[in-house]
Parts: C-alpha cells; structure tokens; sequence
C-alpha cells in the first residue's frame, strides 16, 4: 500500500562557522557571509538563505540559522557557499572563498555536523556545519482533566459532559485530536487520563494555541454545546502546576448574559510530557542503515537482448530495474558509511545448470558486495550476460538470506551505536510463487531489525502483493503474527509519466517506497528498548 509520502521526518536547524581563513583570502574585504543553496526539482541550486555579515573576524560563528524540514525519502543537496564581503553583504563570484556540497542526510548521519576544507586543497580554512533538532513532534504527553460547575443540559438538572480537543490543520481549520469519555449525569466530571502525541495535539508546537470544547452528550448524535476555551500546551503545563482553572465560555450566553461568568471550569490535575527519541536521533548516533538488493531473473521479464525486455540492456539510458535500484540506493547510501551493497539474483538458471533464488550478482560464491549503486548496476549488467531467465518467483530465500545478518544485529542491539539496520529492495515483474514460505519468513523477520520494500515492474497483477503490506492488521499465516508491519509494496508503473521511465517517476518511486521507512525503525527500536547512544 502507499505510505504517506513526503511527511516531515524531522525539523532540524543549520548553523555555520568557519575557521582559520587566513586574511590574505579576503582580498581586501572586511567581513564573510555565508549561503546556502538547495538544489531543486529542476535540476538547478537555488538560494534557500544566507548570513548576516561578520566584520573583522577570521574565525566567523554566523548567528543567522536555517531550520530545515528533513525528508528521509527525499534526496536533499545542499551547497554551503562563503563569501568574502564589505559591509553592504554584496557577494560576488570573484569573492567566493570556497563552498562545499553535501546532503541533508550525509550532513545528519556524520553525528548532525560536518567540518570540510573551504578552498584550495593547501588552505587551512574550514567551514563547520551543524545540525540541531528542533522536532518535540514524538513527545508523549499525559493529560487529566477535571471539570466543575458545568452548565445544566439535561431535565434533570444534570449533564453528560465529555470533551472535545481540536488542534488546527494546514488549512487553519479545526480538526478532532482527541475526544474524551462521556461522564453520565454530573456537573463536575473528573474524566480519564490519556496519552496523545504532540504532533496530533499541537504538531509539536506548544505554544500553539488549541480548542478544547465541551458537550452535553444526547442519545440521538446532536450533542448540546456548553463552552469551550482556547488554551497551548505550555499554558496546560503551567495549570497543572497551579490553581489556575480554565474557563469554558459560551459565546452566546455571555452576549445574552449580564452577569454571566462562564459556563463551568477545567481543572488541568495533569499534564506531563515524556520525550521520545525520534529517527533522527537514532541516525545522528550511530545507526546505519545497509541496503540490500535482490532482482528478478525470471523467463517472464523477456529476452534481455530486445528492446520490449524489462532487463533491456539500452546502452543510451536505465531500464526499470536499474532506475528502481538507483532510486531507492541514492537515498540509503547517505547512512551506510563503507556504501557497500550486497545484490542477489532469484529466478535464474546458472551456468552450473543449477536454478537459484539467492545467487550473487558479482559472481562471487561468498561475498555479495558491490562497491556503491554503480558496483550494481555493473554486476547486475554482469549477470544478465552470465544467467539464463527462467523460474519460478520465490521469495524466501533471500529474505531469510538477509534475515540472518538483521539477526546479528538483533541479538546484542544495546544502544544505535554502530547498529545496523537491514533494508532489503525486490524488485520484480511478477507474482510471488512461493506466497507461504514468503509469509513465514517475512512473520520471522518482523521481529527483526529489517524493512522489505517490494517494488512491481511491468503491467503484471499485483493484488496478491497487498497481503504481505499489512497496513490494516498485522500479517498472519498458520497461526504466526508477525511483530509489526515490515513490508511496503509499490507499483512502479503508477509513477510513470506518459507511460515512460523519467528522472521525476523514479523520484517520486523512491518518495512514496522510504516514507514509511523511519517509522519502522521507530518501532523496532521501541519494541527492543534500543536508545540512541548519546556517548559517541
């Protein structure tokens, strides 16, 4: 199923400094600025900010910050460019004392900072660059509240209050965050304690104002309005430390009213908020994240030498597998340091005569590493001259190949401090053949630190695939759930553009393959109690 594409991982905030830039390189000049540029869809940087100015310092800590939204799933380029410039900040090329390009997500897997030499190879100049998160979006807050002296609804001279707590979306609109419990006929209502993360209350912003409205509950849906408030975490936090009650009003009755007062009070008897360590900080401190490829060779994908072949070898451009694997690895490798990729093969006949689902594209018997995408797509390229197409479509094997370097991982987890975790590309043109095998090992590996991401080539129908991307419940075969929801399954051919392989389709494959990926690390690290190691 498709995740949500292009939700914020995080927010995080650039700082620049530089350091030791001799004054000969200013060339008359009194002061630096720095930019940063952002390279865009359209293949081109374009400026995202710059500093103030620094007069008479050669060893310039710039004040001006940029906070940054961080997408996992995104290839984010970033060039960081120094200046040498009077007072007027006006820059020039002629000026330019070095600039440095990186992405956002090498920039945060180096531990979030980055020191690189700004100028010539002989210049001890050196820009620093450092990261800093911003997001409180994972916190988990506990709210109790208490209510008194609400307004009379009922015939009785009761109510059946409950509450209603709205944040505001991206379109200014009130949205439900979070709906109490009904409290049956009583003024003074002492509702449960609940945990809501600060992202659906607030979207981590705690001063951000949000509604909290009360009702008198009816048996047929239209409940009565009593009064509502508006109020921010931070002030919540503040009243369950104090006295302080917040006043439920009622527009309408305050303008009838006189003397009106309020239409009853909210006593906050709790409000705590537990931090929780969000993917960034997990990636900051040490986690890698290994990817591993593994390729479709069946019969079914066509004659590598012709031009309708899925594996079409076109000397002037990437075939289907090539931009799947270019996509999804160009991310990964940003959070691999040695950048190896381990590819394996399934669906081939061998030269030996032997049918396998978990050869080595390098042609190696004991070693599957390749030296970056292009090691892979050079071996890949290697195997199509060295196999035969044929069959069936299993996945297991190499699923359980890949399950049994997660578990190392899995055994002595401890901390994120050099912890690896395993994230394995298939990409395949047709159905799987051996779905049961298929689901056991997928149930096994759930409980491992391992993501499956499954992308369908060709115009083949994929439906049997929704079984194994569990995102309503959780998948089950003969009796075994699987832990938590591991696989994302994604149809390449929904993301061509008129029906052609594009730069654009293969990015947007990529978007919608990883976004749910930081998620599953999440959870995993939850379920194992793995901290981020905050010592390295």
């Amino acid at each position: 199923m498709a995740g949500e594409a292009s939700s914020i991982t995080a927010e995080v905030t650039i700082r620049i400094s530089c350091r030791n830039v001799p004054q000969d390189d200013l060339k008359s000049k009194p002061g630096m600025l720095a930019v940063v540029n952002f390279w865009d869809e359209d293949g081109e940087y374009i400026e995202y900010g710059r500093t103030e100015v620094v007069l008479d310092n050669l060893n310039p800590r710039f004040a001006q910050n940029f906070p940054m939204a961080y997408y996992f799933e995104q290839y984010q380029r970033l060039k960081f460019e120094v200046f040498a410039v009077d007072a007027s900040g006006e820059i020039s090329e002629e000026f330019l004392l070095g600039d440095v390009e990186c992405t956002l997500g090498i920039l945060l897997s180096n531990k979030g900072n980055l020191a690189a030499r700004l100028g010539s190879e002989s210049s001890k100049a050196e820009i620093i660059i450092d990261t800093e998160n911003n997001s409180t979006v994972s916190d988990l807050i506990t709210l109790q509240i208490n209510g008194t002296d609400l307004d009379k609804k009922d015939f009785l001279g009761k109510s059946d209050p409950y509450l209603e707590i709205m944040r505001k979306d991206e379109n200014d609109e009130h949205v439900c965050a979070y709906q109490t419990e009904v409290i049956k006929n009583t003024l003074n209502p002492k509702w449960d304690a609940f945990i809501i993360s600060a992202y659906d209350l607030c979207e981590g912003d705690y001063s951000r104002p949000i509604k909290i409205s009360c009702y008198d509950w009816n048996r047929d849906g239209n409940p009565d309005y009593i009064g509502e408030c508006m109020v921010s975490v931070d002030e919540l936090k503040r009243a369950s430390a104090s006295t302080t009650t917040l006043q439920l009003i009622n527009e309408k009755k305050k303008n009838k009213k006189k003397k009106y007062k309020n239409s009853g009070e909210l006593h906050v008897v709790q409000c705590e908020i537990e931090p929780q360590p969000i993917f960034v900080d997990y990636i900051k401190n040490g986690t890698q994240i290994n990817c591993t490829v593994g390729v479709d060779f069946t019969a079914s994908n066509g004659n590598p030498r012709h031009p309708s072949s899925l594996h079409y070898n076109d000397p002037d451009d990437l075939n289907v597998y090539q931009r799947a694997i270019v996509a999804v690895g160009a991310i990964c490798q940003d959070y691999d340091t040695d950048k190896m990729f381990p590819a394996l093969g399934f669906g081939a006949k061998l030269s030996s005569g032997v049918i396998s689902h978990d050869f080595f594209l390098n042609g190696s018997s004991d070693d599957p590493n390749c030296d970056g995408i292009e090691g892979v797509l050079e071996a890949y390229k290697q195997s199509l001259s060295n196999v035969q197409l044929y069959g069936p479509t299993n996945f297991a094997p190499i699923i359980s190949h890949v399950s049994k370097q997660a578990q190392q991982a899995d055994e002595n987890p401890g901390s994120s401090l050099c912890f690896s975790y395993q994230i394995l590309l298939m990409v395949t043109d047709g159905i799987i053949s051996d779905m049961d095998e298929t689901k056991l090992a997928v149930i096994k590996a759930s409980g491992l630190p391992m993501s499956i991401i499954i992308v369908g080539v060709g115009d083949t129908d994929f439906d049997e695939m929704d079984e194994l991307d569990s995102d309503e419940q959780l998948l089950s075969f003969e009796g075994n759930t699987a832990e938590r929801d591991i696989v994302q399954f994604v149809e390449f051919q929904k993301f061509l553009e008129d029906g052609q392989i594009t730069h654009s389709s293969a990015i947007n494959l990529a978007r919608e393959v990883l976004a749910e990926v930081p998620r599953q690390i999440l959870e995993y690290m939850r379920l194992k109690n793995v901290a981020p190691n905050k010592s390295n």
